[in-house]
């Protein structure tokens, strides 16, 4: 009798088990099936890397714009930028690389090669990637460079030592940390906590489904979309021999690269940066945003706005990144974007890549096309017309405007980003975020910024200079 009653319980729990795993199935077909049309049309190829027999691969989205790049986390794939890149399509030319090592890219043992992993190698084989998506697109620049987390240091590294590669890099949240000494003793490994917690990573599974389950369950991907899982599970694991899946970026792997972060020193050489940069910090993360806005600080034309999400926002709320694509002015127009009419002497160096004015009002956010001068106060034309003259002026710290005066020209000053002083005859005013001055015809007025901060004011003049009657 108990043996009849322990082989009935036996069997419940075996049919119990066999609806537990037709569930998981069906939840993680429901994804895929979601996530599919984001790379539809989508084609694959390879493009050397820095070493002999190193290819990395990529994702090509098509379009006939203006090019964006893509380059993903640690572990991640190129695949799991497929809910941004699909968004941009439309407009862009989107490609996505697999670092090495990861998705379909060659990878390198590292346990044969020391080298095989650092950062400077990993930075090393996009530059040459880089190059040869340029050259098969034909395309003279990169547009946009998107880049998470190690993805966003690697396309930072790039942009620093191949000056006008680059127009704009949008980092999201990026691993931009300061140097890290090399063990004293030959040999010696120094306590990586990430590199620790990747190399217990679970990395092969009975079915993509059981792997789906897996994932969702651990705190790391649970703030995934469905459809950024599925990516990541059904694009960047593969199918062994046995049927039993495979994570594509093998843990091992992943945790030699967090072992070596922190050999890219980027700080000194921000001073340098000709392109646009703005940094998203992940509100929820564990990154410092005043380091980052002291990174910000050295470049030219640099910002760092914060998000509400983790370190993996893009993945768990892409829209965070189309949005930002939008903020920062990124609309086609044919093959390239059009720039607008700097004012002033010397303007040629100080222009503004533009949206196309459209034929009816829409809305966008003035401070991002806010650029700086290193020798001067900045200025961005926004809007001119023969009633009107709209524009930014902008100032580093210590940088000012002096006293002056326009004969027939209303104008009004209104702070968008950051702390100073408006400069009036025999006094100061000072000025912050939301603060607006008018300065009717005739009165002399300037701008002192006094702060640590950059400062950015929207100036509206009226009529325009030139247009006076």
């Amino acid at each position: 009798m108990d043996a009849v009653k322990g082989d009935s319980l036996a069997e419940v729990a075996a049919d119990e088990g066999e609806l537990e795993a037709r569930a998981r199935e069906r939840t993680f077909r429901e994804a895929w099936e979601r996530a599919l049309p984001l790379v539809d049309g989508v084609a694959r190829g390879r493009v050397p890397g820095a070493r002999d027999g190193v290819e990395l691969a990529y994702l090509d989205w098509g379009g006939a714009g203006p090019l964006v790049v893509l380059l993903h986390a640690n572990g991640f794939c190129a695949a799991t930028w497929a809910p941004v890149a699909s968004a941009l399509r439309d407009r862009f030319r989107v490609v996505a690389l697999d670092a090495r090592g990861h998705g379909d890219s060659t990878s390198v043992p590292p346990g044969d090669d020391l080298a095989a992993y650092t950062w400077t190698t990993l930075a090393a084989d996009v530059d040459h990637a880089l190059a040869a998506l340029l050259a098969q697109t034909g395309h003279d620049r990169i547009a946009l460079g998107i880049g998470h987390s190690m993805g966003g240091a690697l396309v930072a590294c790039n942009a620093v030592e191949r000056p006008g590669r680059i127009e704009r890099l949008l980092l999201c949240d990026p691993v931009l940390l300061p140097p890290v000494g090399r063990p004293p003793v030959e040999g010696a490994r120094p306590s990586n906590p990430m590199a620790e917690s990747a190399r217990k990573r679970r990395g092969r599974f009975p079915s993509a489904a059981e792997a789906y389950a897996h994932f969702r369950s651990r705190t790391l991907f649970a703030s995934f979309t469905p459809e950024a899982l599925a990516l990541y599970v059904g694009l960047g694991m593969r199918e062994l021999a046995t049927g039993e899946v495979s994570l594509k970026c093998a843990p091992e792997v992943e945790a030699a690269i967090f072992q070596n972060a922190g050999v890219l020193d980027l700080m000194e050489a921000f001073a340098g940066l000709k392109s646009e940069l703005v940094i998203l910090h992940a509100g929820r993360g564990n990154f410092s945003r005043p380091y980052f806005e002291e990174i910000a600080r050295r470049a030219p034309n640099a910002r760092v706005e914060s998000v509400d999400g983790n370190h993996l926002f893009p993945m768990e709320t892409p829209q965070l990144v189309i949005d930002w694509v939008e903020r920062m002015g990124m609309r086609s127009d044919g093959n390239r974007q059009r720039r607008s009419r700097a004012v002033g002497r010397n303007a040629r160096r100080e222009e503004k890549t533009m949206p196309k004015l459209p034929e009816h009002p829409e809305c966008l956010r003035p401070e991002t096309f806010a650029t700086f001068n290193p020798e001067k106060m900045g200025k961005a034309t926004l809007f001119e017309s023969e009633r009107i003259l709209v524009g930014l002026n902008t100032f580093l710290p210590g940088q000012e405007h002096a006293l002056h005066a326009h004969e027939g020209i209303d104008k009004v000053y209104h702070v968008l980003e950051g702390r100073g002083r408006f400069l009036l005859v025999g006094r100061e005013l000072p000025m912050q975020p939301g603060e607006m001055l008018v300065a009717p015809s005739g009165v002399p007025h300037g701008i002192r910024n006094d702060g640590a901060e950059k400062l950015v004011v929207l100036a509206i003049l009226a009529p325009g200079p030139g247009k006076k009657s």
